[in-house]
């Protein structure tokens, strides 16, 4: 008598963002967002804030009762000072030395680099640009804030692949293109996601908080992602379109 074996439906890998959805349901997602001299503020506070406010469950009741799914870090070089454009003086939590030697048990899930006009300098930082390369190989997503975008291209095409579409600051897409002119420029959105779904670019300052309502969407719904958006009365980008013409 001859057995025949119902095939076995594949199941689908999952997505990055339904990795942290997973993880979330044991702990807190682990943020780390670079800080380097002359760094925007803006570029890392916007994002810092909107993940700090995210909160799960009873979105209406929640807000002060509940902590937020996301444990945000600021890491730099040093555990030193950090001096950001204008002059405010700010404090990392981790450093890249701590992180590169694993004498800090925590790891990250997702990895932000803001910009501002530190990066001119920073994508020319060697310890940078491994601890970029460190990361985007395990992470579960990587992004990148206005001209953040330049210190992730200048890693290299296993951080940022050939032909991957991203964004940066308006002021920089001339000079984005001479510089990596391997990589392709979306000039009409303020975020992008690769088709992979573990990189995510935004256009400039502002737009990193966009991209961060992306990130909650993608990994949380829309409805949780829309009352973070409510609670800092800021309006939601439904269509993530760029809120400049230039």
């Amino acid at each position: 008598m001859t057995t025949i074996t119902a095939p076995t439906a594949e199941i689908p890998p999952l997505s990055p963002s339904e990795i942290l959805r997973e993880i979330a349901n044991t702990r807190q997602l682990v943020v780390g967002i670079l800080v380097f001299t002359n760094v925007e503020v803006l570029d890392f506070c916007g994002p810092f804030e909107v993940l700090s406010v995210c909160r799960l469950g009873d979105l209406e009741q929640n807000d002060n009762i509940t902590t937020s799914p996301f444990s945000v870090k600021l890491i730099a070089k040093t555990m030193d000072p950090v001096t950001t454009v204008g002059g405010m003086q700010v404090l990392p939590r981790m450093s890249i030395d701590n992180l590169m030697e694993k004498q800090d048990p925590i790891l990250l899930d997702i990895l932000i680099v803001p910009g501002g006009v530190g990066t001119r300098t920073l994508r020319h930082d060697e310890q940078v640009l491994d601890f970029v390369r460190y990361q985007a190989a395990r992470v579960h997503i990587l992004a990148s804030v206005c001209t953040g975008s330049c210190i992730l291209a200048q890693a290299g095409s296993t951080v940022v692949p050939d032909g991957t579409v991203i964004t940066t600051h308006w002021q920089t897409i001339d000079l984005f293109r001479e510089w990596y002119p391997r990589l392709t420029i979306d000039r009409n959105h303020s975020v992008t996601k690769n088709d992979a779904g573990d990189l995510y670019t935004s256009a400039g300052i502002s737009a990193g908080i966009d991209m961060c309502f992306r990130l909650i969407k993608d990994v949380f719904g829309e409805e949780t992602s829309q009352h973070a958006a409510k609670r800092m009365e800021y309006t939601y980008p439904k269509d993530f379109q760029r809120r400049i013409d230039f």
